[in-house]
């Protein structure tokens, strides 16, 4: 049985840096919806690099996997998103870097 999918719209809050344990690599991103803040893991290499692009701000719309495991030592049951696909609805831009002219480096001595 596939796992149940779904579609979440929302802002990049966070992303974060790729991952490895052993040879598992994820890379994780945060979604905000309405204040709530939803982590999403980037776990095939095509969704970790893309994850790469994204910037704080950016509007998206990402399709997850519903993922849901035991784990039997600890007695637990762990759900999880993993990311399908994203797409950028509006991009946050880049700011620019403008050097100050004025700065120069011995006024900020404290001396």
């Amino acid at each position: 049985m596939a796992n149940p999918k779904c579609t979440i719209t929302g802002t990049v809050y966070f992303v974060g840096q790729e991952i490895t344990i052993g040879k598992f690599h994820k890379r994780e991103i945060v979604i905000s919806i309405d204040e709530q803040l939803i982590p999403i893991s980037a776990q095939s290499i095509e969704m970790r690099e893309g994850v790469t692009l994204l910037q704080v701000g950016d509007e998206v719309k990402a399709t997850v996997e519903i993922e849901g495991r035991y784990w039997e030592k600890g007695d637990k049951y762990f759900c999880g998103l993993v990311l399908e696909s994203i797409e950028v609805l509006v991009s946050e831009p880049t700011p620019e870097f403008i050097p100050e002219e004025s700065f120069n480096p011995s006024d900020d001595l404290p001396f």
